[in-house]
């Protein structure tokens, strides 16, 4: 009897204890090279500096691999009442235009942007 008592109980706990929200790390997305510039995506607030994580690009200089510029493409919206991994929007591919002046970036969500990589302006496509 106490047996069953016991098993209850932790039962209740266990279930009683807050879930932790998962989800798949995202996909890596390949760097372009062009020129002298090593255009990345680094996923991560701690690797990109800002508060989100995802939506940001890096630009590295070739030779050094040191970073030259970055920007934020777009902010996430979070809500406090869920938890912040499962609302992380991240960039799922970019492509440098023909000319080499506009990256155009695509999301996890589908929306598209266009970064002009000379006045270092985003707008949004879609």
């Amino acid at each position: 009897m106490s047996t069953k008592y016991c098993l209850f109980f932790i039962i209740s706990v266990l279930i009683s204890l807050p879930s932790h929200a998962k989800r798949k790390a995202p996909k890596p997305v390949s760097p372009i090279i062009s020129g002298n510039y090593v255009y990345t995506v680094p996923h991560w607030s701690h690797e990109n500096g800002t508060n989100q994580n995802g939506g940001y690009i890096q630009v590295l200089d070739t030779k050094t691999g040191n970073p030259i510029w970055g920007i934020q493409v777009y902010k996430t919206s979070y809500e406090q009442s869920q938890e912040s991994d499962v609302q992380d929007v991240f960039i799922t591919s970019t492509e440098l235009n023909f000319w080499g002046n506009k990256l155009k970036v695509t999301n996890e969500l589908g929306h598209i942007y266009t970064v002009d990589l000379k006045n270092k302006a985003v707008s949004s496509v879609e």
